[in-house]
């Protein structure tokens, strides 16, 4: 009986691992890199994406201007739009700017999502890899919020929606 047991165990211990590993090579992910201003040059940005071995460079666009209004519907939740703070957007000057002139859109894989709780408005659950992606050539360039990266696939969804890019 005994011997049943052990054996049980080892057939369950293999289709873990086997599990494992196919989920570690299916578990990827797809977000985009925007520069608004298109300030750092092309290879610089892709230089920083591969400095993270978690991160994989896809390829890049240059996107034409948009309308204010899609800027808008990138950064409100579109449940608690309202024409108030719609209003409150078109006094953000920082905000005005994006979008006016062509900007750089540039894909990015991470093939090993982490997420955890960090602090941005409030806090979410955010890619770890990204997150910390964006925050260090925000610092590196001194370019602030002219650098964005969408850190969870809902919004990564929803920007290549409003962009209307795949």
């Amino acid at each position: 009986m005994l011997h049943w047991l052990f054996i049980a165990i080892i057939i369950c211990a293999i289709f873990f691992a086997i599990y494992r590993m196919y989920t570690h090579l299916t578990n990827t992910e797809i977000h985009i890199l925007i520069d608004w201003g298109k300030t750092i040059p092309i290879k610089d940005v892709i230089s920083k994406i591969r400095e993270n071995p978690q991160l994989q460079f896809l390829k890049h666009l240059e996107h034409p201007s948009i309308p204010f209004t899609h800027i808008v519907d990138m950064y409100e939740d579109t449940k608690t739009k309202t024409p108030e703070k719609y209003n409150h957007y078109k006094k953000d000057g920082e905000l005005l700017r994006k979008g006016k002139e062509p900007f750089n859109i540039y894909y990015v894989k991470d093939n090993n999502p982490r997420y955890e709780l960090i602090k941005g408005i409030s806090y979410k659950h955010r890619n770890v890899n990204l997150t910390y992606m964006k925050k260090y050539i925000r610092k590196f360039y001194k370019l602030g919020y002219g650098i964005h990266v969408t850190d969870c696939l809902s919004e990564s969804e929803k920007h290549r929606h409003i962009l209307q890019i795949e």
